[in-house]
């Protein structure tokens, strides 16, 4: 049973919902890069006049892409049941400047699935990202503040496939202290990890400054069609 939604914090404004100074840091094997889910790279079409995020990359693609058909395999949807998400994913790469690709604004209610984390059901950290809100007010992972330990994800593969997730823990860091290892680092089962912008917005300051990450774990893989 989904949970009922919670209201929209007040007194926030327009402003509270540009998200726009939310980073996270991916780093998969020697790749780092700076993900501002509530921003735009500058070659977007509607960066509405906001600087691009700092998305350097150095070294190599990470080594989690798949070798065995990860075109074939590729999550297309995202479920959480608890609070009555149902969304198709975006492809998330790097543009030809070698920076990470982001939804844009007009995309702020479909997550997207990072293509160079392993595929969901994989061995190792598939990443997950998506807006909180947007210039037009909450987003697709506005709610997943709200899940807990033992609710389930699912994700639906082009294959046929579905991995079946529990979550195991959801952590509000701050952004000056993410644990990157943790999140990004090697693992030795299937994990997944949602990410997006979570905590106060302050408006001096920049935006958010804190990520909120929930961490699952598979706990199987159907063949569903």
């Amino acid at each position: 049973m989904a949970r009922s939604a919670p209201e929209s914090t007040p007194g926030r404004g327009a402003l509270a919902y540009l998200g726009l100074a939310c980073s996270i840091i991916l780093v998969t094997a020697g790749l780092l890069i700076g993900l501002h889910p509530g921003e735009t790279p500058a070659t977007s079409p509607d960066t509405g006049g906001h600087g691009a995020p700092d998305q350097r990359a150095t070294g190599p693609r990470p080594a989690y892409v798949s070798m065995d058909g990860v075109d074939q395999a590729a999550p297309v949807r995202l479920e959480i049941p608890a609070i009555g998400l149902d969304r198709r994913l975006l492809r998330l790469g790097l543009d030809e400047h070698k920076k990470l690709q982001v939804p844009t604004m007009a995309q702020a209610d479909r997550p997207g699935w990072y293509r160079y984390s392993p595929t969901p059901g994989d061995v190792g950290p598939s990443v997950i990202a998506g807006h909180v809100d947007s210039t037009h007010g909450p987003a697709v992972f506005y709610r997943l503040r709200e899940l807990e330990q033992g609710d389930t994800i699912r994700v639906h593969r082009a294959d046929g496939r579905l991995a079946v997730f529990t979550v195991t823990k959801v952590r509000l860091v701050r952004k000056n202290r993410f644990p990157t290892d943790e999140v990004y680092g090697p693992i030795r089962y299937a994990g997944l990890r949602l990410i997006t912008c979570g905590g106060d917005y302050d408006q001096d300051h920049g935006g958010y400054q804190r990520n909120l990450v929930v961490f699952a774990k598979l706990e199987r893989l159907l063949k569903v069609a």
